[in-house]
């Protein structure tokens, strides 16, 4: 379910940018290795 989860969360990350007044905001999972980016707008 984590693919899932993913994607909805990166659907709203254009929208907590603009929130956040920030141009980029990422999207992380912690995985077997550490951290892992996902998503990023």
């Amino acid at each position: 379910m984590i693919g899932g989860d993913a994607r909805l969360a990166g659907a709203v990350l254009p929208e907590a940018c603009e929130q956040i007044g920030q141009r980029t905001v990422g999207l992380a999972v912690w995985a077997n290795l550490g951290p892992t980016i996902v998503r990023w707008a």
